[in-house]
């Protein structure tokens, strides 16, 4: 083509010239859109990695949430046992307060063995009601642990599949930045660049959920520590009862022993001696193996451990002119009960086995 003027030579350039500049200007701006969406990809992809160490620390924690409260478990087997125990132990001081006060002569010695019998069967009793009542907080406090470890485990579960979206979305920010780099044209480029833009804002949204389920799994973890730290203080309360029962329980087994002690030497007293004096009369014994008393209509009857004919109410069984049939009195040996007469006035006849 034939150029007829300098005015047409002028307009060709200036054509050219803004060409030129358009082309620059548009390289340019796809130089900027391109840094900017692989800055924001970039930050994505960090947060991408942080939401990964997150959601395997969330992970870490309730698995270690979860080991603990498994053992809870054991811990609380533990305390049931030992109130059972507890509670067996107890049962053991009241029939031994009660051996006591049925055997026991009426004295001052065997007075105070009765006391502390008695004493140690409420203590015993109290006790283990104490340790019931702890093993039923262990075991409270041990299904609080396990409740909140499954609400820990579906926190888990979400962590796990956040944390492959993030994966997927972080492979998919990185191939967009790879497409965009070589785009060809503007258009191209702006539109991979909002991709881009958009997939790290699809990132950051699932970073900042893992960093909200990492928060949850500490508060959870910490609740099943605080339960379990719970269910230890009460099993170890437990224990501490059970003690007191032990305790209890030898006081009074001890009193009872002393107690058997005291009804040996008296019986033996009543028995050796024929008569002994006591609180306002004579005392002396007759023998079944003499006297049968097969009519005595005695309910309950049996021969204790020192051979004294004993009720169903463990009353020692007596004779007595000056009571009526069924009077309960006081003997050497202990509370008795009139099932016989025909010795002489002032007398307490004893019936043994002897």
């Amino acid at each position: 083509m034939k150029i007829k003027s300098r005015k047409d030579k002028q307009i060709i350039v200036l054509t050219i010239l803004v060409v030129a500049l358009t082309l620059l200007f548009i390289q340019e701006e796809k130089a900027k859109v391109i840094t900017e969406a692989k800055n924001q990809v970039a930050i994505a992809i960090n947060c991408a990695t942080e939401a990964k160490a997150d959601a395997l620390y969330a992970i870490q924690i309730i698995d270690k949430a979860n080991s603990k409260a498994n053992s809870v478990d054991e811990l609380v087997t533990k305390a049931q046992d030992q109130a059972q125990t507890a509670t067996k132990s107890a049962i053991k001081a009241q029939d031994d307060a009660q051996i006591a006060i049925s055997i026991a002569p009426n004295t001052e010695i065997a007075a105070k063995a009765i006391d502390e019998a008695k004493s140690g069967f409420q203590i015993a009793i109290d006790s283990a009601d104490r340790a019931k009542i702890q093993a039923e907080s262990a075991i409270n406090s041990a299904d609080n642990a396990k409740s909140k470890v499954n609400a820990l485990t579906k926190i888990a579960k979400i962590a796990q599949d956040e944390f492959r979206e993030v994966s997927i979305l972080k492979a998919e920010a990185l191939a967009t930045v790879e497409t965009l780099t070589n785009a060809k044209t503007f258009v191209k480029v702006q539109k991979l660049s909002k991709d881009a833009v958009k997939v790290s804002v699809a990132i950051k949204a699932k970073a900042q959920n893992v960093s909200e389920i990492v928060n949850k799994a500490k508060t959870g973890a910490q609740f099943v520590t605080d339960a379990m730290a719970q269910v230890e203080t009460q099993v170890k309360a437990v224990t501490d009862c059970v003690t007191e029962v032990n305790v209890a329980v030898q006081a009074a087994t001890k009193a009872v022993e002393e107690t058997k002690a005291q009804v040996s030497s008296t019986s033996a007293l009543i028995r050796y001696n024929g008569i002994t004096p006591y609180n306002g009369h004579m005392e002396t014994w007759y023998t079944e193996r003499i006297l049968p008393g097969d009519a005595l209509n005695i309910p309950g009857r049996y021969t204790d451990e020192y051979g004294i004919i004993r009720d169903a109410n463990h009353y020692i069984c007596v004779a007595s002119s000056d009571y009526p049939k069924g009077t309960i009195i006081e003997t050497l040996l202990g509370t008795g009960k009139v099932y016989d007469c025909g010795c002489s006035s002032g007398i307490i006849d004893i019936y043994t086995n002897w």
